[in-house]
Order: C-alpha cells, then structure tokens, then sequence
C-alpha cells in the first residue's frame, strides 16, 4: 500500500484555479463561474450543492480568483486577477485589475494546516 492515496469527493459547484485546506479540515477555492470564495469541510466525505457553502462573493473584487493564505488573525487572504478578461482580449490597465482581499469565515477561524492555532 502507498502512503497516499487519491479519492473522489465528487463534483464541485465550478471550476477553481486554486484552493487551500486550513487546519480543520476545510477546504477553500474560488469558485469561478459565480465569482465567489467557497467552503467545504472534508469531513462531510463528498462534495455537492448541500456541503459545499459561500463564504464571500463579488462580481467587482473576486473576478478570477487565484491564490489564497491565512493569516495569524484567523482570515483567509486571496488574490484575484481577472485573468478571463485578459484571456478574451477586454484587459483595461487603466483599471485595478489585481486584487488582495480578507476574508473572515463566520463559521470557524480559519488557520493554516501546518500551523494550527
């Protein structure tokens, strides 16, 4: 037997270009097709439209959500980069295109996996 092992959850409510799992077991990542940050506690075993909860959403700040960290607060930072407008050719650099944002998840304080609070 390997040391890992790969499992199906199942099937996310939308693409995600990243994630991150925090100490607790709860998973982080964008939720592209809405413009969202979502939530899923791995204990619940699989991934569907009753596990799965929105933390944060805005069409204006969260477009294309890339990268996320925790911080010593118990937020979740995250970058978005409105990367789908660059893609289809209606990049504007006169507009802040790049984005940093805190996030609080009023259902736990979240902390990093390799350092739990």
């Amino acid at each position: 037997m390997q040391d890992f092992q790969v499992r199906d959850h199942g099937v996310r409510s939308s693409q995600a270009d990243g994630m991150i799992m925090d100490s607790s077991g709860c998973m982080f990542y964008g939720r592209l097709n809405r413009n969202a940050v979502m939530g899923w506690k791995s204990q619940a075993n699989v991934v569907n439209a009753r596990t799965e909860y929105e933390i944060a959403q805005s069409g204006r700040n969260l477009e294309w959500i890339d990268a996320f960290a925790f911080d010593n607060l118990g937020s979740l930072l995250v970058t978005s980069n409105r990367l789908d407008r660059f893609i289809g050719g209606e990049y504007d650099l006169r507009e802040y295109n790049f984005r940093i944002g805190r996030i609080r998840d009023s259902r736990h304080r979240v902390s990093s996996y390799m350092h739990p609070f």
